[in-house]
């Protein structure tokens, strides 16, 4: 192995973080794994060199280590072995992102349905190009009224809707599976308030007892919710996960970036939804990545975490750290593991920790 070259295969994507690194599997996501930020510096410095010239470039101080570094990269399929030839042809990801969508995705809230807003909301979202729509309803909805949403998504750019309505006799599993059957569109259902949980075999229709809360359920950060491929970890190097492309419409017809954001940029009676993207400050949060947001850009796992701008630690600076993140990228430990502190508290107690950072 000595004169062999050990490539990264190109769905591996190792992040640096500021205590540990990262290796992102774009490809297996649940293979994904942390490792050193050492080996991690192995990988960016010399990914070109065999492994008896990188050690070399350490006097050979560290060969046991470094055995190990690659052995745990082949074992988990991270790399491969190859010639000097052959490294030449396997090209690496481009990391761009494109979309045709001028908004991809959208939300809107909707307390009495008026057909002629949601018509309007519609048409105009296709125009945009939209190609995710969620509907939430405050109160209850009649199947009638979702009958009329999905004869209104016919013949729009529009591809996918999620739809949730709170619970009544009216909602059953049979009427609910005819709409997704009649309406492609109706990706899934959600029924909350319901009597109890429980879910349909293609997962469609989800009843569940629990209440909606999307102030207490945005901006949750959590390995969980962490969402690994091509498409998140390409836009996240120089957009916001959350945000880019966004649109949300709340109930009063006011339009945000998010729902939970105090920010609004217009009404939706009033004003069309291209003028509020193109002639405003609209995109300014479009932009705001991690790698630019405070305790983010020195984490590992900043390319696969949704980021949240509307709860955040300090609301006069767009690129505050998001308040509902429990990780402390410091240490490499969540809250609840043990000796886990919290940032502040870390940062106070090592006040020269900027001196470190080289991410």
């Amino acid at each position: 192995m000595k004169q062999e070259y050990i490539k990264l295969y190109s769905n591996c994507m190792p992040v640096k973080g500021y205590k540990q690194s990262f290796i992102v599997d774009l490809q297996r996501g649940g293979a994904s794994n942390a490792i050193p930020n050492s080996l991690f510096e192995i990988i960016d410095k010399y990914p070109n060199k065999t492994l008896d010239k990188i050690k070399k470039e350490y006097n050979n101080k560290y060969d046991e280590i470094i055995d190990d570094y690659f052995q745990f990269l082949l074992k988990n399929e991270f790399a491969f072995k190859c010639s000097k030839q052959e490294l030449e042809t396997f090209p690496e990801l481009d990391l761009t992102w494109k979309s045709a969508s001028i908004i991809e995705n959208a939300i809107v809230d909707i307390s009495t349905l008026k057909e002629t807003t949601i018509k309007k909301i519609i048409s105009e979202l296709s125009e945009l190009r939209c190609n995710a729509l969620q509907i939430r309803f405050e109160k209850v909805c009649s199947l009638n009224d979702l009958k009329k949403i999905g004869l209104l998504l016919e013949n729009t750019r529009i591809l996918t809707v999620e739809i949730f309505i709170k619970y009544s006799e009216e909602t059953t599993f049979e009427t609910l599976i005819y709409l997704t059957d009649k309406f492609p569109r109706f990706q899934r259902i959600y029924i909350y308030n319901s009597l109890k949980n429980e879910m349909s075999s293609c997962s469609k229709i989800i009843f569940d007892k629990k209440d909606i809360n999307p102030s207490k359920d945005c901006g949750v950060i959590s390995s969980h919710n962490f969402v690994i491929n091509i498409e998140t970890f390409t836009e996240s190097q120089c957009f916001n996960t959350c945000l880019n492309r966004k649109i949300s419409i709340d109930s009063k017809g006011y339009v945000k970036n998010c729902p939970s954001m105090q920010n609004d940029y217009g009404n939706i009676s009033n004003t069309k939804l291209l003028d509020i993207v193109e002639k405003t400050n609209f995109k300014d949060y479009w932009t705001v990545n991690k790698d630019k947001i405070d305790v983010c850009q020195d984490c590992e796992f900043r390319h696969i975490c949704t980021d949240c701008r509307a709860f955040i630690r300090d609301s006069k600076n767009i690129y505050s750290q998001p308040t509902k993140c429990d990780y402390n990228p410091y240490i490499a430990l969540w809250k609840g593991q043990k000796n886990w502190i919290s940032v502040e508290q870390w940062r106070e107690e090592n006040p020269h920790w900027k001196d470190k950072v080289n991410i």
